[in-house]
């Protein structure tokens, strides 16, 4: 019962601020000519990503300063709340899947908030994301994406895909690898976080709202400057560098790490 009446009191309150952000869309949604938010609707999108976290009892604990210029941004992918844990740190275009764009709510936040589409499976796809992605970087917008291309328990990290590394080349901008982990009270990856095995999104949600806290862990590795180089190389230098920290499994955040606080 406990849990039960957690999870109907969390929902309610989840569902009440997606109604409040298609009102602050509605509000202060303003982009400039290129589809970036400009900057009061950019905190707009952070502040509203950082009281979804709050809502869902998430404590964020980050390692490492991230770039503050336009960059390619690029993680491991563990669960859809990689997203609003991304979106509360920088205002950053994200690569989804073109289903999302219909879904009831989430997608018109979605639409309206820059996020990027792909058709996968779409013979052309991969180009046309790639596509995307440099002509966004090349403007000035900084952009997301999960090149594992799928997601994980947050045990280990699959190979990036390096074709999407190319736009960093393309755009002539540094790479931003960030290591995402979801750790629970034994210090190892938290299965229940986790979006796999075929998990619907509503029912990884309602898992998630019954837990008592979920503890996210961001470290942010040093930028790669050097994107001159191939896209495989590129994609390599990333892999092993989140790679390098997720297989380290620290649980607790370092002296100089930071908790990510309401703005």
């Amino acid at each position: 019962m406990k849990h039960l009446l957690r999870r109907l009191w969390r929902l309610t309150r989840l569902v009440l601020h997606l109604v409040w952000g298609v009102w602050l869309i509605l509000r202060h949604g303003r982009c400039d000519e290129h589809g970036n938010p400009l900057p009061e609707y950019a905190e707009v999108i952070r502040r509203w990503n950082r009281r979804a976290l709050d809502i869902l009892r998430v404590e964020v604990h980050s390692e490492g300063k991230p770039v503050t210029e336009t960059a390619l941004w690029v993680a491991n992918h563990i669960s859809w709340l990689d997203i609003p844990l991304i979106a509360h740190v920088a205002p950053v275009a994200f690569l989804a899947k073109a289903e999302i764009a219909h879904w009831p709510l989430v997608g018109f936040l979605a639409r309206r908030s820059g996020t990027l589409f792909i058709e996968r499976g779409a013979r052309d796809g991969a180009n046309r994301a790639l596509e995307q992605i440099t002509w966004h970087l090349v403007r000035g917008r900084s952009v997301m994406v999960f090149p594992e291309a799928t997601t994980s328990d947050g045990r280990q990290v699959r190979r990036f895909h390096p074709r999407l590394f190319a736009a960093a080349r393309l755009a002539h901008c540094p790479i931003q690898p960030v290591a995402i982990r979801y750790p629970g009270p034994d210090g190892q990856p938290d299965r229940r976080v986790a979006f796999i095995d075929g998990d619907t999104a509503l029912g990884s949600l309602w898992r998630i709202l019954a837990l008592e806290r979920v503890r996210a862990e961001l470290h942010f590795c040093p930028a790669i400057r050097d994107t001159e180089r191939e896209r495989r190389e590129l994609a390599e230098m990333a892999w092993q560098c989140v790679r390098e920290h997720i297989e380290m499994g620290a649980t607790e955040p370092r002296p100089h790490s930071q908790d990510h606080k309401k703005g």
